[in-house]
């Protein structure tokens, strides 16, 4: 309950992390959103973490949207276009990964 209502938002990550970790990706999802409202340094990350928990709830098309929102040329980049293509094999799509 802290977590989500916390003005830090590295209790909201640091909680949604250890959800992702017990695989309560659901439970997580919000806290990520929470951490990201409350100033969290490293957008690319959290974005990250919800678009792959994201995926494991089944939830595509907002996975696709929180991939969307990471730099491709950061260091998430690669994680990310991993993820899409996974996503797109997932959905029946080609498995050719995305010209970058």
């Amino acid at each position: 309950k802290e977590a989500g209502t916390s003005s830090n938002f590295r209790i909201a990550q640091g909680t949604a992390d250890a959800l992702m970790g017990y695989g309560d990706d659901a439970k997580a999802i919000p806290l990520y959103q929470a951490a990201l409202t409350k100033g969290a340094t490293d957008a690319d990350a959290i974005n990250t973490r919800i678009g792959i928990a994201k995926t494991r709830t089944g939830d595509l098309a907002g996975a696709r949207e929180a991939f969307a929102k990471v730099n491709p040329n950061g260091p998430r980049g690669q994680i990310v276009a991993f993820w899409q293509l996974y996503i797109e094999q997932k959905a029946g799509g080609s498995a050719a990964p995305a010209a970058q």
